[in-house]
């Protein structure tokens, strides 16, 4: 009996992933532990492992496409296992997809494109059927131009469905080319870059935090010389030491952040639609960049292991990242965020809401400055602290005691002290 393989479900607040390679194709026989495909969102990109063994019997998307979690992506079971009910839903989402693709190209073809125009576009398709289907923006590119998309032989999408893509690239064959476009070919004004699956995640992620949040940012510069100076003894410690780990900057700043967020379980919460959870524990989550994109992997429990532990959690996590190795396990669960540039050279920022959190805290570059005291002018290094909130589980007045007393500690850090904390 024919059985599905659907999209995995990563995390109560993921709705979606987008696909990315496809590993295999139908007719291939997999075994359970197969890599099947690629899938993104937001926060991260994995390898969908199989769970079940068989043929593989239909292919419900292709590489690029969302799909909603817990949806049906892959078909396998045995040669000939009756695919008509899994046939009659694909038929259903295609119709559904193109019903929302006609009304998001409407307002592009309203504004370009004159009714009549598109009469007599849909009259010549329906003239020249030939077993093709073609999606709204496949149609509105080959009108603005002047192909007859009908003598678009190639098609990428589900179904025979001609897409954009096989537009662009009948149109830029030799023979449909003349002699101008042939010269502006040769020497591109202009490419056109996708975005690629991770980028889209991103951004409507970042979208979404900045419209359905009351964001705020608040900073604030601390004299950076005791945190230093504690990285310098560890550093001095490590070589005759290799039990110890060698605590970074960040790695001093998450643990010291973490036993101050549970000072302040509003800070230290998850937003709900009408309610936040307020957390006594602090699960931080660290902004890790790659060349594929931002990832926020999570330190569990970082308010209640020692530095040690939480340096060595922080390197796995860092390295799992940069190894394109993460699971939605790793970057489950995170009450706060942490955005460290420090290595940059940017000194601040107004770093965006990680959603469903209600604050992240922006680190930036150290910079010289000169002060006074009891022996004159001195030289120091200067650390701002960008804090970005959300106004609905508590006040600027409670973010600016939180990022004082953040302030304080960070001013004030002993190594002594904290190699004691367990």
């Amino acid at each position: 009996m024919a059985k599905a393989i659907k999209a995995p479900k990563m995390g109560n607040t993921v709705e979606s992933i987008i696909l990315g390679e496809i590993k295999v194709k139908p007719g291939d026989l997999i075994k359970e532990g197969d890599t099947l495909f690629e899938y993104e969102t937001d926060k991260s990109t994995t390898d969908f492992k199989s769970e079940d063994s068989g043929e593989v019997l239909k292919i419900l998307y292709e590489a690029g496409d969302e799909v909603k979690v817990l949806q049906p992506v892959i078909i396998i079971g045995k040669k000939g296992d009756d695919l008509s009910e899994w046939e009659k839903n694909i038929i259903e989402n295609i119709n559904e997809n193109k019903n929302i693709e006609e009304k998001i190209i409407q307002v592009e073809v309203n504004e370009n494109v004159t009714s009549e125009t598109n009469k007599e576009l849909d009259t010549n398709l329906s003239e020249n059927n030939n077993n093709f289907n073609y999606s709204p923006r496949a149609k509105y590119i080959s009108k603005n131009l002047g192909i007859d998309i009908t003598k678009v032989k190639k098609s990428s999408g589900v179904n025979n469905r001609i897409i954009e893509k096989d537009v662009l690239e009948y149109y830029y064959q030799d023979e449909n080319l003349d002699n101008t476009n042939k010269i502006l070919k040769q020497k591109e004004e202009f490419n056109r870059v996708a975005f690629t699956p991770i980028r889209k995640a991103i951004a409507r992620s970042m979208e979404g935090s900045i419209q359905h949040g009351a964001q705020l940012t608040l900073m604030a510069p601390f004299d950076a010389t005791a945190l230093l100076n504690v990285r310098e003894i560890i550093k001095n410690k490590v070589k005759n030491d290799k039990k110890i780990e060698n605590s970074s900057i960040n790695d001093l700043i998450v643990f010291v952040l973490a036993r101050l967020l549970v000072e302040f379980p509003d800070v230290n919460s998850i937003i709900g639609s009408d309610y936040y959870e307020a957390y006594n524990v602090a699960h931080v989550s660290i902004a890790v960049d790659t060349p594929k994109g931002l990832f926020v992997p999570v330190i569990k429990n970082a308010s209640e292991i020692s530095l040690n532990a939480l340096t060595k959690k922080s390197k796995e996590l860092i390295l799992k990242t940069r190894e394109g190795k993460l699971t939605g396990k790793d970057q489950s669960g995170g009450t706060f965020t942490i955005s460290n540039l420090g290595l940059s050279g940017v000194i601040g920022f107004t770093p965006i809401l990680n959603p469903p959190q209600s604050a992240l805290l922006g680190v930036g570059s150290p910079i010289k400055r000169l002060k006074m005291n009891a022996n004159g002018i001195v030289q120091y290094n200067e650390i701002i602290l960008s804090l970005t909130m959300d106004h609905r589980p508590f006040d600027g007045a409670r973010g600016a005691e939180f990022l004082k007393a953040l302030v304080k500690k960070l001013e004030n850090i002993l190594y002594e002290e904290i190699v004691k904390e367990v």
